[in-house]
């Protein structure tokens, strides 16, 4: 299938613009009776916003099961959205013996995250902040978090934004490093040469910037890919490709940011996005830490003993070779 310019810009801005709900708007039942002076509170589910509403009408609320106690909500002076289970104000005694029956009293594990999944109702930047800072420094409780389904256009987008911004810095800086070593250089009959070197390697440089996007998704899907496999061939995959591919986008795509750190960054980020994706892969499979890191290097153990048997074939082809 072919696409023009037009529908490939349509298709980049799917990645990072979430679409707008043209849906009607329907008011929440209980937000049409709001008291004239009350601290409002906003209400949302699944990353639609329901309406403000007073204290009193979420206890009312909750009592008639109009509100879950995993709806995330929010006031003016809060940093982030909690689910009204975390809201002391809806879990002393007097709520909990009003709520619904059935409803659960205990704080349970909300898959609604991360905080890029719901950028359209906490702000772009907001959300891409509180994502990166979530699982470079939390990663147990933001993949637990995770949507395992939603499709592969958000965490797609997070992943080429970061990584393109992080690899980007990090190669021009090589670059900087590479044109201040020449021009330190005491090799002055060799100078011609040395410039019409760094010329060629500034232009692959830059081309290798611009295509960065390509080589991004071509690279997400198929390391995925074969993540998955490998989960599958140790007993792990107990969620889909799509969980997975989540997972390297989300973990791959924060520790790639560190990469802009010059000298160091490059190492730094390898690592620990080796670390967060082993965590992120024993969270949303719900296998041991142990399972996930076999899951993890099988490819490498793999590749290594492949070429093993490679050097042996071939050194057995050479001495075969040299006896006739």
């Amino acid at each position: 299938m072919r696409l023009g310019t037009a529908g490939i810009i349509q298709t980049l801005k799917s990645f990072f613009i979430p679409p707008a709900d043209h849906s009607p708007l329907t008011r929440h039942p209980l937000s049409d009776t709001k008291p004239n002076t009350m601290i409002e509170i906003h209400v949302s589910r699944d990353g639609s916003t329901l309406g403000t509403f007073s204290e009193e009408q979420i206890k009312t609320g909750l009592q008639s099961g109009e509100f879950k106690p995993t709806d995330f909500a929010w006031k003016t002076g809060m940093t982030d959205w909690k689910p009204l289970a975390q809201w002391p104000e809806f879990t002393g005694p007097s709520t909990e013996a009003t709520m619904a029956p059935g409803m659960p009293l205990t704080e349970e594990v909300v898959e609604d995250g991360p905080p890029w999944e719901n950028r359209k109702t906490l702000g772009f930047f907001p959300a891409l902040l509180e994502t990166v800072k979530g699982v470079l420094l939390n990663p147990g409780p933001t993949f637990e978090s995770m949507k395992q389904t939603g499709g592969f256009g958000a965490p797609l987008g997070y992943n080429i934004l970061l990584s393109w911004i992080g690899i980007g810095i990090s190669l021009v800086f090589q670059l900087l490093l590479q044109g201040l070593s020449i021009g330190a250089s005491s090799d002055t009959e060799n100078m011609p040469e040395l410039a019409a070197m760094a010329g060629i390697g500034t232009g692959m440089m830059l081309l290798l910037i611009l295509f960065l996007p390509v080589l991004i998704v071509i690279g997400i899907f198929i390391w995925s890919g074969i993540l998955h496999l490998s989960l599958m061939a140790v007993g792990g995959a107990r969620a889909s490709y799509e969980t997975t591919f989540r997972v390297v986008a989300y973990g791959s795509g924060s520790s790639n940011l560190l990469q802009a750190v010059p000298i160091c960054g490059g190492a730094v980020g390898g690592i620990w996005g080796m670390v967060v994706v082993i965590i992120g892969l024993a969270k949303t499979h719900d296998i041991g830490t142990g399972k996930a890191v076999l899951a993890y290097f099988l490819p490498v153990l793999a590749l290594c003993l492949l070429g093993f048997l490679a050097a042996i074939g071939g050194g057995v082809l050479a001495g075969a070779a040299s006896g006739n």
